[in-house]
């Protein structure tokens, strides 16, 4: 919900941070995104919850499109030097490994290559992420593996 909200936000020190309508003023009813975001899921459940989620964030939802498509082709062609978003957001597939502080039982079942074997995914999704952007965008990067 903060990547939604963060489309309202005006830029300068008397804009409210609050979503559209939360504060209730005719002033932030009125406010329009600074832009648009598009979520991409490859997992159509999850992609559906997610879809889900960003409809309950009310107004906001129409500058939000969910997708579900391989992040590592995602969306298609792009000319080199050409990216078409100023922010991307990589929360790439972890190894689970991450999790063996809360779920010990999983020591016993976790192997090395296990973590090894999603590397290649991994870099595809953060190298597809920069292709992406346009000159002087922002990059995320976000995973929960260890190794």
């Amino acid at each position: 919900t903060q990547a939604v909200d963060a489309l309202y936000l005006q830029g300068d020190s008397s804009a409210s941070n609050n979503p559209p309508g939360e504060d209730g003023s005719e002033a932030d009813r009125m406010k329009i995104p600074k832009g648009c975001m598009i979520a991409n899921e490859l997992c159509p459940s999850r992609a559906y919850v997610l879809a889900k989620r960003c409809g309950d964030q009310r107004e906001a939802a129409a500058c939000v499109a969910v997708t579900s498509h391989r992040a590592q082709i995602f969306p298609g062609e792009v000319r080199e030097g050409e990216g078409a978003f100023d922010r991307v957001i990589c929360d790439v597939p972890c190894s689970g490994d991450g999790t063996f502080r809360k779920y010990r039982d999983k020591w016993g079942h976790w192997q090395p290559h296990q973590g090894r074997q999603l590397h290649s995914l991994q870099l595809q999704i953060a190298l597809r992420g920069i292709a992406l952007l346009k000159v002087g965008g922002v990059l995320s990067y976000s995973t929960c593996s260890l190794n």
